[in-house]
């Protein structure tokens, strides 16, 4: 599981895009591209881009804080609220947010290959 840090007001939060994130996000929007599409409804709806941005969020960080305090034991803090996010963060911080939600998304898809050196399949010719 791939994780990223997003830093709100000098308090760093971990993200991460696992599949109880998918699930609450799908519940939501009803899909990946529901969600996708909502965080770009742009200047036509500010407060609905701002409203589905920071549910986003909330849910990533809340993810991330479940699963550091799964996988190396980093004692459960709650997640900050959706009006907590709302104070911290502005307009001028949007950009920033939605970046950040799409590189930890972007990240996790990402498929890693390790692949091993070819073994030595020369034979020996008998003479």
């Amino acid at each position: 599981m791939k994780t990223s840090k997003i830093t709100l007001n000098g308090r760093e939060y971990p993200l991460c895009f696992s599949t109880w994130a998918i699930k609450q996000l799908c519940a939501k929007f009803g899909s990946m591209q529901g969600m996708s599409e909502a965080m770009k409804a742009g200047a036509a709806d500010t407060a609905g881009t701002l409203d589905s941005t920071m549910y986003i969020l909330q849910v990533l960080i809340d993810a991330g804080v479940r699963y550091a305090a799964i996988s190396d034991g980093t004692p459960p803090v709650a997640a900050p609220s959706m009006d907590e996010l709302e104070v911290v963060c502005g307009m001028d911080d949007l950009p920033q947010v939605q970046r950040a939600i799409a590189d930890v998304i972007r990240a996790d898809s990402e498929t890693t290959v390790n692949v091993a050196p070819e073994k030595n399949t020369e034979t020996a010719t008998a003479n």
